[in-house]
């Protein structure tokens, strides 16, 4: 590949006065589907007609939230509870006594309730020994022991797919006497269904269920002791919950070149809005606009910039000017896009993404999957290094912003980023500490490489190598199969964006678009029922996947190589 250079001129002061406007407190932090949110949205559009583009507004409706439905009304004077939990006479307070869980399944149930610890069951710990809690309600401890043996088992997804493989209908979760005596909060990003109904109580609703303290019982769990119960009293228990949607868009903006190929850069416009418990604030605690001004007005404002220079030109290759929404909630708007392209894919050259570029440090910023185009790593190194920048090149192309959505339909990616900050998803990510400089240096350079990617007939494709995750859940597995999960997707099972080549996955013949419903004939729910099945298997053993494939379910042999 070849170096073009150009002289661009960038205004730091069309810059700045995007950055300040995205995040200014009239928009309140731009969460998806809200008022603030469409205020960006028209102001990226009024920028890009402004300099002579044909823009798209691709509109769709988003997944935001989790309510709960404490009552539903019939007729006129008649309303009937949904939501809700009584021990005899007594009914306890929703939102302050308890709370249904992410993972519950809509339903009622009225049984008795068995204590069983931290619903640990392995061959060298089984709390539900000598217990039948089929068709009752489990009681369990959230977390797992401290002592790090089990936290295989501390998290809730776990606790409730076994509960629900004991038969147990419901399950009531509570905070060990050592943690805070809070309340989960339903998060708009957490989205099962476990199968099973459950909910979060507070600790004296606990005790008066159980009719003891759980401070001794911990005492004697913590001793090694097995403790568990079946108690005599019935507990009546409604969970509704309904998803709560939202209408949004993406806007695309298109300069047509001599050529159908295209080149695509793309930023997110969404935020977290006013932050709170399930928000993904790192704040949930404080109630505040949450301004996002390196996440990611930042971005967005280093597109539009590029926009506004290239505007009037013809170049070689057709350009796409892309800002998404809804990417804070799982790239709902660009996962849309890739579903749904006003272009062809297979048409795309490369997707340029730009998240959080204005806080660089040090002269040095981070690109992430650049080896998913042959010599597009080298790009990046000579187009960065020219001027002084150091590039740090992340292994794989998979990672949390809009660049994985076109990855994973075949186009090769760079996302470009200048590290994580303490106000990182919190209300101090505020327009003054912005390194304006940097961020004009960065779209300058930004140009430069377009300039040369513009000239090149095509960028070849690579499936790179992922890096394995360090640490959570997913670094524990003994094993992998080598899929790519669709995160956001709320049905059934484990659905497959990508699989990754020469791993058991793909030599066992499982696609992109299956959805993976049972491994080795335990059911497969959600993603963590997917990640707790596959901890019981050792390099060397092998299991039947089934797959819905459109639908029609799809056996398939599956070995995990030494």
């Amino acid at each position: 590949m070849f170096w073009i250079a150009v002289i661009h001129s960038v205004s730091p002061d069309s810059l700045k006065a995007t950055v300040r406007y995205l995040s200014s407190p009239d928009l309140e932090g731009r969460f998806t589907g809200s008022r603030g949110e469409k205020l960006a949205r028209d102001y990226i559009v009024k920028k890009l007609r402004s300099y002579g583009y044909d823009v798209k507004v691709q509109e769709f409706k988003a997944l935001v939230g989790l309510d709960v439905v404490e009552y539903e009304r019939r007729f006129f004077f008649f309303r009937r509870t949904k939501t809700y939990l009584r021990v005899g006479d007594k009914s306890y307070k929703l939102r302050e006594d308890f709370l249904p869980l992410n993972f519950s399944e809509n339903g009622e149930v009225r049984s008795k309730v068995v204590f069983a610890g931290w619903g640990i069951s392995d061959s060298t710990r089984d709390e539900y020994e000598g217990l039948d809690v089929r068709g009752k309600i489990v009681m369990l401890l959230r977390y797992a022991p401290p002592d790090g043996r089990y936290d295989g088992f501390a998290s809730l997804p776990t606790k409730l797919r076994i509960a629900r493989e004991k038969g147990a209908k419901a399950v009531i979760v509570v905070n060990p006497p050592d943690y805070e005596d809070v309340l989960r909060p339903l998060k708009a990003r957490d989205i099962y269904s476990s199968g099973i109904v459950a909910v979060m109580v507070k600790r004296k609703v606990a005790e008066e269920i159980l009719g003891r303290p759980i401070d001794s019982l911990y005492e004697r769990l913590l001793k090694g002791e097995r403790v568990n119960f079946e108690v005599e009293k019935e507990v009546s228990l409604g969970v509704e919950l309904r998803k709560r949607y939202a209408k949004t868009a993406n806007v695309i903006a298109v300069l047509r070149g001599k050529s159908d190929r295209w080149i695509g850069l793309g930023a997110h416009y969404d935020h977290l809005g006013w932050g709170g418990p399930g928000s993904g604030s790192l704040r949930p605690d404080t109630h505040a606009v949450h301004p996002g001004a390196d996440d990611n007005s930042s971005g967005v404002a280093a597109v539009l910039e590029i926009a506004r220079i290239y505007s009037g030109r013809t170049p070689e290759k057709t350009l796409l000017f892309m800002f998404w929404s809804g990417e804070e909630l799982g790239l709902l708007g660009s996962k849309h896009y890739v579903e749904h392209p006003i272009l062809p894919l297979e048409k795309g050259l490369v997707y340029i993404n730009y998240d959080m570029v204005g806080r660089m440090r040090d002269s040095t910023l981070s690109v992430l999957g650049a080896y998913s185009g042959k010599g597009l790593d080298s790009l990046m190194y000579r187009a960065f290094g020219r001027r002084g920048v150091k590039v740090k090149l992340g292994v794989g192309a998979v990672g949390p912003s809009d660049h994985t959505s076109f990855y994973l339909k075949g186009v090769p990616v760079a996302h470009i980023f200048t590290g994580a900050h303490e106000d990182y998803h919190k209300p101090t990510d505020t327009p003054d500490k912005v390194n304006y400089a940097a961020l004009s240096l960065i779209t300058e350079v930004s140009m430069e490489l377009l300039d040369t990617l513009t000239s090149l007939e095509r960028v070849e494709y690579v499936k790179v190598k992922e890096q394995a995750p360090r640490g959570g859940r997913m670094g524990k597995l003994r094993v992998k199969l080598g899929i790519i999960p669709a995160y956001a997707s709320r049905e059934e099972g484990v659905k497959v964006e990508g699989v990754v080549p020469g791993r058991p996955a793909e030599i066992a013949g499982i696609m992109a678009g299956d959805v993976i419903v049972s491994i080795g004939g335990k059911r497969i729910a959600n993603i963590y029922d997917y990640i707790d099945v596959l901890k019981r298997y050792r390099p060397g053993d092998s299991t039947v996947v089934v797959v819905n494939r459109g639908g029609e379910l799809v056996e398939l042999k599956v070995l995990f190589p030494k």
